[in-house]
């Protein structure tokens, strides 16, 4: 017997994981994995029930309502966000027509909403002007203390002048950067609450000084404040206000008392107050 051991030949199996992926051959001789064709099906498949949706006529736009607008037409809402009765729904970019109506100066907030199959509501929020800064050159300031636009002639006329700012005291993204700035806004936002007793339809300008702090310079023809200036310099204008009111309630129980010249609320442990009486609109102009 023969001291050779006999190989057996072994058909070794490769395990499925390892086999090759199944490829496509293209005319050309090229292979193409099969992921890459089953992407590319579906590529195509989505293309073309963009194209179709985007131009079937179910999706069109009929109905544009505008809310909140008060000095801006609906009209020139709709033509600048682009959108107009017989667009596709799915066309509109809602993104884009935002950010136009956003460039619109009184224009503070804007939201956009598609409604299937035929309806895009646009919801805006205007700025509300509070006072006009002059810092040389004039702007608007909103309600909530946001510098906006340039003043124009098409502005509101009965709205305080902010006199005594600079450049320097508003910030980049006009921020309250600074004790003059921050004082103007705190006045106006208490002039703007609800039975303010110094509201802001009575201011006629505000003014700053750096050291002396804020002045408010009141509507000669007003009934309400009897005074011609209060000055309140730049802190606690909470108790300030309620000190002022009570002295308006005090001087109008006076017999002779017509109007204040000026009132002093720089320092609440020493207010001063110069009433123009009865007898000094003879003739007299003696300070009290």
């Amino acid at each position: 017997m023969s001291n050779y051991l006999i190989r057996k030949n072994y058909i070794r199996k490769i395990p499925a994981k390892n086999q090759e992926k199944k490829i496509f051959l293209s005319a050309k001789g090229n292979y193409f994995p099969s992921e890459l064709v089953f992407a590319l099906i579906i590529s195509l498949i989505c293309i073309f029930l963009y194209i179709f949706l985007t131009k079937w006529e179910y999706l069109s736009v009929k109905k544009i309502p505008v809310k909140g607008v008060a000095r801006i037409s609906e009209q020139t809402i709709r033509k600048c966000a682009g959108i107009y009765e017989g667009i596709n729904i799915l066309s509109v970019n809602l993104y884009m027509a935002r950010k136009r109506l956003l460039a619109i100066p009184w224009i503070a907030e804007v939201q956009l909403k598609r409604l299937f199959p035929s309806e895009i509501r646009i919801y805006v929020k205007e700025h509300e002007p509070v006072a006009v800064l002059d810092l040389g050159q004039k702007f608007i300031i909103s309600r909530l203390g946001k510098i906006y636009k340039k003043h124009s002639e098409s502005d509101p006329d009965n709205l305080p002048v902010v006199l005594g700012l600079k450049y320097s005291d508003i910030g980049e993204s006009n921020e309250f950067d600074s004790i003059p700035f921050k004082a103007v806004i705190n006045v106006l936002q208490f002039g703007q609450q609800f039975e303010s007793v110094i509201p802001n339809n009575v201011i006629k300008s505000i003014s700053v000084d750096r050291e002396i702090g804020v002045t408010l310079y009141i509507m000669p023809d007003n009934s309400q404040i009897r005074a011609n200036r209060i000055r309140l310099g730049y802190d606690n204008y909470v108790e300030k206000y309620k000190r002022f009111k009570n002295l308006l309630v005090y001087f109008e129980k006076q017999e002779d008392f017509l109007k204040l010249d000026s009132i002093d609320m720089t320092n609440l442990d020493r207010v001063v107050v110069n009433p123009i009486r009865t007898e000094s609109l003879a003739g007299d102009n003696k300070e009290v």
